[in-house]
């Protein structure tokens, strides 16, 4: 029995001065210290710094005054390590019952405060995550219901998710629309089945539909969605939804004014084919009435005038034909002409238009 306690149990002796007298095997076992190295050396030599030194205190008193002191302790190992007892220690006597000494017997517990102490930073590292992983839902959320458009995520078409701006789109209280089919989104329900199925082969959906408020008014949206992993449909759906009535609104504004801009075209175009054909018909007159008197015997001077009026008219109605031409244009019927012409009958033709101001106004005018 005493040769199984020496193997098995972290016992030591020493005297009343503290110097060891007696070490079992264990003890050297667990210390690395050999026995002889051990025997005569203050027990101060297995003491780890890290202990209080309260501890001391505390024991030396107890044992001192005759009791039983038990508490946990960190020794130090000859290589530097260190190693957790739990001790009992109390005085020694001999057989006569003189006081020796001290004895103290030792449980290794190594394994268990360390288990413990990693245990205790496990749950502050856990405290620490779980702590930062609030903080981030927080964030997430906080952006989640900040976004200018509605998002949703649907599992086999349920509303299992969805953030504070779809609720205020469609006229919902927080978490009023959550479990509910998407069917209250409709007045009339689209082809949900034929987009679905392109949503689980992979693609991405984009729609407008007519969307129905909870006070059922109406509002154009613009839908997309996406399967969050097309190979596993239990992961859902998510859907961003996008309100652009006033888009639409604008859209319809701009239509309007492209259809009164095309009919005051029109209407302008119509006016000046009418004006011009109006214009044309007593210019031809004076055209042909000019050109008949030219024919006759006259003097110079009245020839002078009569040739006068006659390229004037002329170019009056070319003129004419040039407002004309902007309906041409305007109707996509105009066509571009390559002539010949004499450089002196233009200049000619100018003066003739211009003389009588110039004559009005005492200006010389000579080509």
């Amino acid at each position: 029995m005493l040769k199984s306690f020496d193997a098995h149990v972290i016992a030591s002796k020493t005297d009343l001065n503290g110097v060891i007298t007696y070490v079992s095997d264990a003890f050297c076992q667990i210390s690395g210290y050999k026995r002889e190295e051990l025997m005569g050396k203050n027990h101060r030599i297995s003491r780890h710094p890290d202990n209080d030194a309260k501890i001391y205190e505390e024991m030396w008193a107890v044992i001192t005054h005759g009791g039983a002191w038990k508490g946990r302790m960190k020794n130090k190992t000859k290589e530097g390590g260190y190693y957790w007892v739990d001790s009992v220690i109390e005085q020694d006597f001999d057989a006569f019952g003189t006081l020796i000494g001290y004895a103290a017997i030792r449980h290794d517990v190594t394994a268990h405060v360390e288990l413990e102490a990693l245990s205790e930073k496990l749950e502050i590292l856990v405290a620490e995550r779980t702590q930062d992983l609030a903080f981030l839902n927080k964030e997430q959320q906080a952006i989640f219901d900040s976004t200018s458009v509605g998002i949703v995520l649907l599992k086999e078409r349920l509303i299992v998710q969805c953030n504070k701006r779809i609720d205020e789109m469609l006229g919902y209280q927080a978490g009023e629309q959550l479990h509910q089919s998407t069917d209250i989104w409709y007045l009339e329900v689209p082809d949900l089945e034929a987009l679905y199925e392109k949503v689980w082969s992979g693609e991405v959906i984009r729609f407008e539909h007519l969307l129905l408020r909870k006070d059922k008014t109406l509002f154009w949206a613009r839908l997309s969605g996406r399967a969050i992993d097309y190979l596993d449909r239990e992961k859902g759906v998510v859907v961003v939804v996008e309100d652009i009535s006033t888009e639409k609104e604008a859209l319809e504004v701009i239509q309007k004014a492209k259809s009164l801009a095309e009919e005051a075209t029109q209407v302008k175009s119509a006016f000046l084919a009418n004006m011009s054909h109006e214009i044309r018909t007593p210019m031809n007159a004076i055209i042909g009435m000019a050109h008949l008197a030219l024919q006759t015997e006259l003097s110079s001077q009245q020839r002078n005038y009569l040739s006068k009026i006659d390229n004037a008219s002329k170019h009056l109605l070319g003129i004419i034909n040039d407002i004309l031409d902007f309906s041409k244009i305007e109707a996509g019927k105009m066509s571009f002409e390559s002539i010949d012409f004499y450089l002196e009958d233009v200049m000619e033709h100018l003066a003739d238009l211009s003389v009588m101001k110039s004559a009005r106004k005492r200006v010389g005018t000579s080509f």
